[in-house]
């Protein structure tokens, strides 16, 4: 984590804009991203539930 903090110190630092600043700590975060090995291999399957989106039901109201 400290090396991580003092890498986007470091990157605020230079005063880039904006729009630079945010993609040089995306590859700040991007370098030491983990792998998908940190998950097991039933975390990376996933829940074949979870694939679409959760249904919302509404309940119609009559209109007299």
């Amino acid at each position: 984590m400290d090396k991580l903090i003092r890498g986007i110190r470091a990157v605020v630092a230079e005063r880039l804009d904006p729009r630079h600043t945010a993609f040089a700590v995306a590859d700040l975060l991007r370098a030491d991203m983990p792998g998908p090995d940190l998950l097991t291999p039933e975390e990376r399957r996933g829940r074949p539930d979870a694939t679409s989106p959760p249904c919302v039901t509404r309940r119609r109201t009559s209109r007299s």
